[in-house]
Parts: structure tokens; C-alpha cells; sequence
């Protein structure tokens, strides 16, 4: 079974594996195979072989559950596509190697033997989560969550590395909607929501709009820096989020008269006055929520630039063909 990947943004794998397994299901071959095994085989020592993870399933369930994995836990994922030479965005749940990789971290070298066993252990855990239905491990997505509460830890040539990062958090936020969907039957939207009003969400949102307004400040100043405020606090910032947000608001000042009428600039302001009263002082710790705000928040500004980027352009070439 294939399902090929177009390389366009915001093509949906999941809506496009469950037509293709819709279309399987009646299929003459798996019609002749009532049952489907997962079999997961180890070898322990050369020429021995361990069955570590088994399962029989109907056909039904088999395809079912694989839809059902991939719908619940799709998020934007990205991948460098050598052809073109630049990142291809799709919609689908993150591979079993990206999880392992964003609770785990990478190997320490290319035969990390620990890291070998750590893996081995996580597949058969995660495949329980796809076939069993089982939630996903707590220990997981507590782990996931810190990596990615804590970007300054990505790195590349001892730099922040913006791009590793980003698919870092992609993977992380497509755990937490999976987890909000299993425990509490409800799940977030894969683009911005403007009307939820969960504090976590919004100080998501709120360090979103920081990052991206220090961003492009920078950009119009044409420096290289990118761990912007946002990046150095984030750590600190999910632990103590209104403490933190003065400080980064504060750092913030230098930068807002050069794009107060930005994009970000407007968001913060919208953002903080969607906040219950009472929520926006609280110190409590935030939960996974704040990450997909962070990313839908980086999303949707981003969204709004290529927007006007394509009207202002428009409306060049239009002046331009109408004084030929």
C-alpha cells in the first residue's frame, strides 16, 4: 500500500489514507485475508529470534486503527525535499522515528547501543498506542513537552537551529492533540482558533506574536540573530508565564516602534484581551495547550505576511500591465 505525498502545503495524509483504506477495505485480496497479524520480531543474539510485540486483528479494525492514528495525531509536518532543495509541508502524524526522536532526543553517535534499546522499547510502546488504542505513555509526552519547552537545547554548528526546532514542536503538538483527544474527547484545530479562550492557549498565542515580532524587527534591521526573547525565556516561561511575559514584553520595547503596526504588534494586543479575568495573572505552570498556541499563533502571522506579500504583488503587476 502507498500513498504519495504531493508536495504542496496543507495536503492531508490522514484524509488521504483513510479514502485509500475505504477503497482497500472491499478489496478481493484483503477479502480473502479475514485476519491481519503485527508481528514485531527482536534479535536478541545471531540466530535467535524474539517475538516482542504480536497482535491478530480483523481487517476491519486493522485499517481502522491505522485511520484513526493518523487523523488523531496528524499535525504540519515538514520535509527537506533534495529535489527542490527546500521544506514540503504535508498534513499527517509524525513518523514513529520523529516521536522517539522528540522524547528522546537523537543518538549520541552513529551505534549508540543504550539508544538501540531505548528505541526498540518505544516502537513496541507506540505500536500498542496505533493497534491497542492505548494512551499514549504519560512519561512520553511529559518528556516531549520539556524538549520542546526548552528550544535553546537545538542546535546546530552550536547555534539555535530554527528549522530542527520547528519540527520538533510540530511532532510535540501532534502528542498533545492526540492526548487531548484520548483523555478528554475533545480535540484542537489544526489552524488558529481565535475564539478559545483556555489560558494556556493564550499565552501560547502570546509568546508566538513576541517571537515573530522580534523576528521580523530583526530581519528589517538585517541582523542575523534568531534566538529572539521569546527562545531564551520559553523554559522559564512555561513554568512562571506572567512573570516571564514582563520580562520578554520588556525586551520587547526596543523593537515595537519599528513594526508597531505589524501584524505580531496587533496579535499581542488582541491576544491579551481575550484572557478571563484572573487567568492572565495566574502563575501556575502551563500545560501542552501553550505549545500548539505558540505554533498556531507563528502559523497564523505568518499566514497574514504571505497574504499581503500576494496582494501587494498583485496589485504591481496590475498597475504594470495597465501603463503598458
Amino acid at each position: 500500500m502507498q500513498i504519495t505525498l504531493r508536495a504542496e502545503t496543507g495536503f492531508d495524509y490522514a484524509e488521504a489514507l483513510k479514502n485509500t483504506l475505504a477503497g482497500f477495505k472491499y478489496d478481493s485480496v484483503l477479502d480473502r485475508h479475514a485476519k491481519t497479524a503485527v508481528l514485531v520480531l527482536d534479535s536478541a543474539i545471531p540466530g535467535r529470534l524474539a517475538v516482542t510485540f504480536y497482535r491478530e486483528l480483523n481487517c476491519d479494525t486493522y485499517l481502522e486503527q491505522i485511520a484513526k492514528w493518523h487523523d488523531d495525531c496528524k499535525w504540519e509536518q515538514r520535509f527537506w525535499n533534495k529535489g527542490a532543495q527546500k521544506y514540503v509541508s504535508y498534513i499527517g502524524a509524525p513518523s514513529v522515528n520523529r516521536i522517539i526522536e522528540a522524547v528522546f532526543g537523537k543518538p549520541r553517535s552513529g551505534q549508540d547501543d543504550g539508544y538501540i534499546k531505548i528505541k526498540k522499547t518505544a516502537r513496541e510502546r507506540l505500536l500498542r498506542c496505533i493497534f491497542d488504542g492505548a494512551f499514549l505513555p504519560t512519561d512520553y509526552i511529559v518528556s516531549a513537552f520539556h524538549r520542546a519547552s526548552s528550544p535553546l537545547a537545538v542546535t546546530k554548528e552550536g547555534k539555535f537551529d530554527r528549522n530542527e526546532y520547528t519540527q520538533i514542536l510540530a511532532t510535540v503538538c501532534a502528542l498533545v492533540r492526540k492526548e487531548i483527544i484520548q483523555r478528554k474527547k475533545e480535540g484542537y484545530k489544526l489552524n488558529l482558533e481565535p475564539a478559545r479562550t483556555d489560558r494556556d492557549y493564550l499565552y501560547g498565542r502570546l509568546l508566538g506574536a513576541a517571537d515573530k515580532l522580534e523576528e521580523y524587527a530583526l530581519y528589517k534591521k538585517d541582523r542575523g540573530r534568531v534566538t529572539t526573547a521569546a527562545i531564551r525565556h520559553m523554559q522559564a516561561f512555561s513554568q512562571r508565564p506572567f512573570r516571564t511575559w514582563q520580562i520578554i514584553h520588556e525586551s520587547l520595547v526596543p523593537y515595537i516602534q519599528t513594526v508597531k503596526g505589524g501584524f505580531a504588534f496587533k496579535e499581542i494586543e488582541t491576544v491579551k484581551n481575550l484572557f478571563v479575568p484572573g487567568d492572565f495573572e495566574s502563575e501556575a505552570p502551563l500545560n501542552g495547550s501553550y505549545l500548539i498556541g505558540y505554533y498556531h499563533e507563528r502559523a497564523y502571522i505568518d499566514k497574514l505576511i504571505f497574504s499581503k506579500s500576494n496582494k501587494k504583488l498583485s496589485q504591481e503587476i496590475k498597475e504594470s500591465e495597465e501603463n503598458d
